[in-house]
């Protein structure tokens, strides 16, 4: 065992089964390895290898294998780590060829060994259970089979990875419908006979189905599937029960009816076995996730422009941010003329794809990584890396769609750097197989905008067919401009006529209404926002929200520790002065300092005072914003005291300051709440400022904690008040509460003119 940094290590395998992986029995480190990555296995003197269904995968003498058996000498790499076999200490190791013949049928220690694989169906469905009690009792548990699984399709880079299939379970104690199940199967599956034979196989799997009988040895297959519904394994099982069994579970994958095909069952096993995409579920602050809205951006910029040089260009902007690369080029490619060329940069390359590192990527498709670029062989120095030095590095990848090359993503670097680490280049493939088909629609689109322009045919461009425009060419009659037909002018005539009279009836009787409009709030009558008098750290909440409070009653206190002990200071010095002045009451010494001691003392007093928070008056307590410990300052809002014998919810609206002598109380105003269109709410004007105020002198009536909801502009308001009659209101057919603090748009109409006179204000004053 050789690891990434050159340490070596002996293994000496005695174990039936050892798991590889950044958290398994060998540990194996570097990236893309996995918690259990692969499984070493051992058995009658054969060692293989297994990959175990991860992304990385398991890399065996230069390839990637999903499983192989091990001769002395044969390597296999896991991330940085690398593992060879050195050969058998203590038994005979097998010929050559038999090690080959068992490539393909390695076995896994885990689950024993197992009957044989049936391949030949009954004919017969599966039948109603039998309910043969001496027949259960006489049936013996076959021991359960672990399959081989199959081989999983090796993903490519930057592929979304993909769960392993599932294995499948087949709990039936009666030996007939046991044999039918497995038979209509057509696979290989474990059989079990009882629920712990079920259990146990779930510690060890990610998804298992289970194909559920009549009976167990164990007792009914009804308590099986309630074992394995109340088991924290239950979403890794999909369930396929028979007839009658269990009827109240809604959580199964498939119910087998009475006299269903074999096929039938074959083709649901077949399908509760596929295997799945993995939830694709990360957090914000995961790599990949932050790497996919990377990927994502670059290939929705591409995407946004039909023109493949600003397609380019996007691509180029985003792999320099995502690579954290300075030089980066998209290197176009077309496989018919075999060209390479850019259209962006500083640096124009233009050449045959016969040659250099771009020309290799563009024809095999194949990514290449050089540390210093001038050591490759297939180094072209105008073509790879123009302008640069032989020590740089180089990263290349091809994008591709449909079996063709459309260009090379090439990424430079200075050699001083270093070489490219495989999280980048993973990321870089990544990118370009999501460019792939983007790409390949740019490149039709401009195929079929040049085939356009090559064929000048401006007769087929045009909705008519030439033959029929020549025909009436030849004719030399000119048809008649507009056919107007007697019977529908007519009626149009009256039609419109109709319409002009009803519209000088509607101007000369319709009304305007103008509004006067304006931000509004709804408040709680009687609330009082309690405010800190000190600044400091909160030491305890002495009230709960809905708590009836006394006027004066401590509603919250602030740390007082230093004000406390200066409190006690001073008061032991008063007491202590005066004890000398009642002893001795000659001592104006300690009559001065009886007297300083006292003004000292009210003053430390009321500095303990400003720690504390007390109820304005009697009511009950909301909004309570504050928690122990948090820092405040002083005139922070510390909660709301709503006095219980307020009238209730009123309407505060601010409106333009110019209409004060327009309104009056008892005027119908209309409320429409931020977020509930069209729900209006009307209510009577109680009151109505005398005197015009600025905006600063409103947010002042308002409080800091609705000061800066309402929008005003620059002019001043009037403040309007009005009673709401309810504590709740209807909007699309449902009842909501009102809440203190609920913003809206307040309107008063104001006055009404017609139609005719808003268009001839002259009319006015004949009015008048």
């Amino acid at each position: 065992m050789r690891h990434g940094d050159g340490r070596e290590e002996t293994l000496r395998i005695t174990e039936t089964r050892r798991t590889i992986g950044s958290r398994g029995d060998i540990r194996a480190h570097g990236y893309g390895v996995e918690p259990h990555h692969a499984e070493l296995l051992f058995r009658d003197g054969i060692v293989g290898v297994r990959d175990l269904g991860t992304e990385g995968g398991t890399w065996i003498d230069g390839r990637r294998m999903p499983r192989r058996v091990l001769r002395p000498g044969r390597s296999f790499r896991i991330g940085a780590t690398r593992f060879q076999l050195i050969g058998f200490a203590d038994a005979a190791a097998p010929q050559s060829n038999e090690m080959d013949d068992l490539d393909t049928r390695l076995l896994d220690v885990r689950g024993g060994a197992g009957g044989a694989r049936v391949t030949q169906l009954p004919t017969s469905p599966l039948a109603p259970p039998i309910v043969d009690a001496s027949a259960v009792e006489r049936a013996r548990p076959v021991p359960a089979r672990r399959p081989q699984p199959a081989t999983p399709p090796a993903p490519s880079r930057g592929a979304r990875k993909i769960e392993p299939p599932a294995r499948v379970v087949v709990a039936e104690a009666d030996p007939n419908n046991q044999r039918w199940l497995v038979a209509a199967i057509g696979g290989e599956c474990w059989r079990a006979t009882t629920r712990a034979e079920v259990l146990a196989h779930l510690s060890h799997l990610k998804r298992l189905v289970v194909v559920v009988g009549y009976q167990l040895l164990d007792g009914p297959a009804s308590a099986l599937v309630e074992a394995l519904q109340a088991s924290e394994y239950a979403p890794k099982v999909s369930l396929i029960l028979s007839a009658g069994v269990a009827p109240e579970f809604d959580d199964a994958y498939y119910r087998l009816t009475p006299g269903v095909p074999a096929e039938v069952l074959q083709r649901v096993v077949a399908s509760a076995t596929r295997p799945r995409p993995a939830s694709n579920e990360l957090a914000p602050s995961d790599t990949r996730a932050w790497h996919d809205m990377q990927v994502f951006e670059i290939c929705a910029a591409a995407s946004a422009h039909a023109d493949p040089v600003a397609a380019a260009q996007a691509v180029e902007e985003g792999v320099a941010k995502l690579m954290n690369a300075g030089r980066v080029s998209c290197v176009f490619h077309d496989a018919s003329a075999g060209a390479v060329w850019t259209e962006t940069g500083e640096s124009p390359i233009e050449g045959s794809a016969a040659t250099g590192i771009v020309g290799y990527v563009a024809r095999t498709a194949e990514p290449v990584h050089a540390a210093a670029v001038g050591n490759d062989p297939r180094y072209d120095a105008q073509l790879d890396n123009p302008d640069g030095s032989p020590s740089d590095g180089l990263f290349a990848v091809p994008i591709a769609a449909r079996g063709e090359v459309h260009a090379v993503i090439v990424v430079r670097r200075p050699g001083a750097l270093g070489v490219f680490d495989p999280k980048t280049c993973y990321r870089l493939v990544h990118l370009a197989q999501e460019l792939g088909p983007i790409f390949a629609r740019v490149s039709a689109a401009v195929t079929a905008e040049d085939a356009l322009a090559q064929r000048q045919r401006p007769k087929a461009m045009s909705i008519y067919r030439p033959e029929a425009v020549d025909h009436y060419l030849d004719k030399g009659e000119e048809g008649e401009v507009i056919r107007i037909a007697p019977h529908w002018t007519a009626t149009m005539y009256w039609a419109l006529l109709a319409m002009l009279v009803i519209g000088v009836i509607g101007v000369a009787v319709g009304t305007i209404s103008e509004y006067s409009a304006g931000p509004a709030v709804i408040r709680q009558d009687g609330r009082a926002e309690v405010a800190a008098v000190g600044a400091g750290a909160v030491a305890s909440v002495d009230v709960q929200p809905g708590q009836r409070v006394t006027t004066g009653q401590i509603l919250a206190r602030l740390r007082d520790v230093t004000q406390r002990a200066e409190y006690e200071a001073i008061r032991n010095d008063f007491r202590t002065q005066l004890r000398n002045r009642l002893l001795d009451p000659n001592d104006e010494a300690a009559a001065s300092a009886v007297v300083s001691l006292r003004r000292q003392l009210h003053a430390a007093e009321a500095a303990l005072e400003q720690r504390v928070v007390r109820a304005p008056h009697d009511g009950v307590v909301t909004d309570i914003k504050v928690d122990p410990g948090q820092q405040i300052g002083v005139g922070d809002a510390v909660m709301a005291v709503v006095d219980d014998k307020a009238k209730g919810l009123e309407i505060i609206a601010f409106l333009p300051g110019g209409d004060r002598p327009l309104i009056e109380p008892g005027m119908a105003l209309r409320l429409e709440l931020a977020g509930f269109d069209y729900a209006y709410q009307e209510v009577e004007v109680d009151t109505v400022t005398d005197g015009v105020i600025g905006p600063a002198e409103a947010r002042r009536i308002l409080g800091p904690q609705l000061a800066d909801t309402l929008p005003m502009d620059g002019g001043g308001v009037i403040m309007v008040r009005a009673t709401l009659p309810t504590t709740t209101f209807e909007s699309d057919g449902k009842v909501y509460p009102y809440h203190d603090g609920m913003g809206g748009t307040a309107e008063v109409r104001t006055r009404d003119e017609t139609i005719l006179e808003m268009l001839i204000p002259a009319l006015k004053e004949l009015s008048l």
